[in-house]
């Protein structure tokens, strides 16, 4: 055998077994099939961390209660804690609805949690159970009633990235914030900014609580100077969800929100949520959603199934 052809052998053998030490390696990592992150708190319970889970169900329905499981049996290594305290039930029941929301429903021991606590597990079930396919937000009912904050106001749908900031570093709760609505003027062609003071937990999305603000109106805004400013809004109107991706904040009203009042204008109820939302940081756009559904027009309005930015044309200065 000449030197070329002994060389080339020598190079398919390295080749050979340096796949087979690839292959051997304990530290390679393996991404399998139907491998899921499941959550837990740290030791000091101020932060969640995650681990990975394999599996055995595939069905999503099963999946949900393997999963459920999962975050109840504490892993071996790391000195993990699980986000369910032992005086809490896990839930009665679960409904996953055509839409993608996944309902589960608790009884009262739901209510032991408190604070921090009770955020971090909302956030645990949600980023983990948000990753079966097919389930695309959660929300929780407690005794058939939808959870509440303590002001009483409906926590609703939540989506991972809802707790994306709040649960993996130092949390902070009760944070003063000052946030940028705008309503519209009296004769409800233009808008103007109310600039607000507010309380903000963490416990579900600021880009929720903005919009819930306007729905409440420009009535329940102490110190602000009578007439200055009117309800916006469709009355009645409800909020599905709000999410956020790549910078587009996703807001899905109930069907009321078609109900639009007949002294603002088209532009004026639209705008009034774009430049709200794109006030706050990292929002760039706003697309809406009708009961999960994108529509084509909203009255004079066209390609409203489209993403608005902000513009401020309509806003006095």
């Amino acid at each position: 055998m000449n030197k070329q052809m002994t060389l080339f052998f020598c190079m398919i053998l390295c080749c050979l077994m340096l796949v087979g030490c690839s292959n051997g390696n304990p530290n390679t990592p393996v991404q399998n099939e139907n491998t899921y992150k499941v959550y837990f708190t740290n030791g000091e319970e101020t932060m969640l961390v995650e681990t990975t889970y394999q599996a055995k169900s595939t069905e999503p329905g099963a999946l949900i209660e393997e999963l459920a499981e999962a975050m109840s049996i504490v892993p071996a290594s790391g000195a993990y804690k699980k986000v369910r305290p032992e005086d809490m039930n896990i839930f009665e029941r679960y409904l996953l609805t055509r839409s993608g929301t996944l309902i589960l429903y608790y009884d009262d021991t739901y209510h032991n949690l408190k604070g921090t606590t009770e955020v971090l597990y909302r956030a645990a079930v949600v980023k983990t159970l948000c990753q079966i396919e097919g389930v695309e937000g959660i929300e929780i009912y407690v005794n058939d009633e939808p959870l509440t904050t303590e002001a009483g106001t409906a926590v609703g749908v939540m989506v991972a990235d809802d707790f994306l900031d709040n649960t993996f570093g130092e949390l902070s709760f009760s944070q003063t914030m000052v946030v940028s609505l705008y309503f519209a003027t009296a004769s409800g062609d233009a808008l103007r900014e109310v600039r607000i003071n507010t309380v903000y937990d963490g416990s579900y999305s600021l880009e929720r609580m903005v919009v819930e603000q306007l729905l409440k109106g420009p009535t329940v805004i102490t110190g602000l100077e009578e007439g200055l400013v009117q309800d916006t809004l469709p009355a009645q109107t409800s909020i599905n969800r709000v999410s956020v991706r790549d910078g587009v904040c996703y807001v899905d009203f109930s069907e009321d929100f078609l109900s639009k009042r007949p002294e603002i204008t088209d532009q004026a109820t639209i705008y009034a949520v774009v430049d709200s939302l794109t006030s706050l940081e990292d929002i760039a756009g706003v697309q809406f959603l009708i009961d999960g559904q994108t529509r084509e027009n909203y009255f004079s309005i066209k390609n409203f199934d489209g993403v608005f930015e902000r513009s401020e044309d309509l806003i006095l200065k």
